[in-house]
């Protein structure tokens, strides 16, 4: 009822255990390497051998959320809870997921109950704080967010939403303020340095809001993103000027940018005026980048501007250009060096499948299908030796924060989707492959 699909094939080809504890162990320890299948399978044996432990149970869940198995995922927390009403951390699990699945008033029932069961569970004082924002009660979200930076101070993500919060109250210097204070607990969180780019581009400080837009290391999108956002705050102006530069740059933004130098023409034509300030930041990404409450997983819930036609996320056309003559797969590898060099440990990637070294056509052929959808650039293959031989992972793009990688998940395209990549650790495939 709980292993799924992929961890079913490999039941066969696991070490029999001889005890509760010990598949646990071996549960952890593929968790910790980033073998969610195999830890599915240990804990489902776990909880095999002693039924009825909340724990064990919620730690299936926990993978499947991870895997972006939602329907399991809640599955296992239900199951847990059934075992133990009063087990805080699926009670916080669950709130999470039924979140990001719009589930708000159960999702809310959920988060008051873990709080209740322990006041130490800053992550549902964060969802508590989101969904206070949700309804306007400004006052009952600050003291939510103030709540959980009591328990967790130097979580650069609660002090980003709570400057959100006040954002959305017109309350700029306070948010920018928190925003700023965000980026020295964590320099590279891209979601504060956005959101603090929103209110610099409402000031008209357009060379501040560069600068941080830019700090990613990509000029180009940079111009691009601060286009758009110059377009939804009504600066139709300066907006064609930095989407112009963009083009310039960079032929990778070509596509991306005249789309929304076109927006900004039927923009204007009709007299548009600026977005509201719910529209230029998202309110959690439409809730859906919530994450899972595991421990070993930045719990990034929080809330930055969406940008689905301007952003690298944003699946386009292929152009010509863009892909090179000769084998696919060796531009690829060429390009996953230098690429995977620049990450740092904690960041993150999407590993959309992996591969033995006997199936190079088959990936040759992926990679084409990668090209045809316009993110061949953004696809990576890393190669390393293996028990049986080479290995292939098939990654996609690079991301400061958990909730960016599980929001690109689901901007997948369907068929992508369906071969259910899952975020990983960059440590983790450095050392584990």
């Amino acid at each position: 009822q709980l292993q799924g699909d992929k961890a079913l094939s490999l039941a066969a080809v696991l070490s029999p255990v001889g005890s509760a504890q010990e598949a646990i162990a071996l549960g952890d320890e593929a968790a910790a390497r980033g073998d969610r299948d195999e830890a599915v399978l240990r804990y489902v044996r776990a909880a095999e051998l002693q039924p009825g432990d909340s724990a064990t149970i919620h730690k299936i869940g926990l993978m499947h959320d991870e895997m972006g198995n939602a329907s399991l995922a809640v599955t296992a927390y239900r199951l847990s809870l059934e075992a133990d009403g009063n087990y805080a951390p699926a009670h916080e699990s669950l709130g999470l997921l039924l979140m990001r699945g719009r589930k708000l008033d159960e999702a809310r029932q959920m988060l008051q109950r873990a709080v209740a069961l322990e006041r130490s569970r800053w992550r549902s004082q964060n969802g508590l704080g989101i969904l206070a924002d949700l309804d306007g009660r400004f006052e009952d979200a600050v003291g939510h967010y103030r709540s959980a930076m009591a328990l967790q101070p130097a979580s650069a993500m609660v002090v980003t939403n709570l400057g959100y919060s006040y954002y959305l109250q017109s309350r700029y210097n306070e948010a920018s303020k928190h925003f700023e204070h965000a980026l020295v607990l964590e320099p590279r969180y891209f979601i504060a340095r956005r959101n603090l780019a929103i209110i610099h581009v409402r000031e008209r400080e357009f060379d501040k809001a560069l600068r941080l837009l830019a700090a990613g290391g990509d000029t180009a999108a940079a111009y691009n993103d601060l286009g758009y956002l110059c377009m939804l705050a009504g600066e139709y102006s300066a907006a064609r000027s930095f989407l112009n530069r963009a083009i310039e740059l960079s032929p990778t933004y070509y596509a991306r940018a005249h789309e929304n130098l076109d927006t900004l023409a039927r923009r204007e034509a009709r007299g548009a005026a600026p977005a509201k300030v719910t529209d230029q930041i998202s309110r959690a990404q439409r809730l859906e980048a919530l994450p899972s409450s595991t421990a070993d997983t930045p719990g990034q819930t929080a809330r930055t501007l969406p940008l689905p036609d301007t952003s690298t996320s944003a699946p386009v056309k292929a152009m010509e250009s863009q892909v090179q003559s000769g084998p696919l797969l060796q531009q690829r590898l060429d390009a996953t060096g230098p690429w995977l060099a620049g990450l740092a440990d904690e960041d993150f990637t999407v590993q959309l499948m992996a591969t033995n070294g006997d199936a190079e056509d088959a990936l040759e052929r992926f990679l084409r299908e990668q090209a045809e959808r316009g993110l061949l650039e953004n696809t990576y293959v890393y190669r390393r030796p293996g028990t049986g031989g080479k290995r292939y992972y098939v990654l996609y793009r690079s991301f400061a924060a958990f909730s960016q990688a599980t929001n690109a998940v689901e901007e997948l395209p369907e068929p992508l989707r369906g071969m259910k990549p899952y975020v990983r650790r960059i440590k983790q495939l450095r050392f584990s492959g």
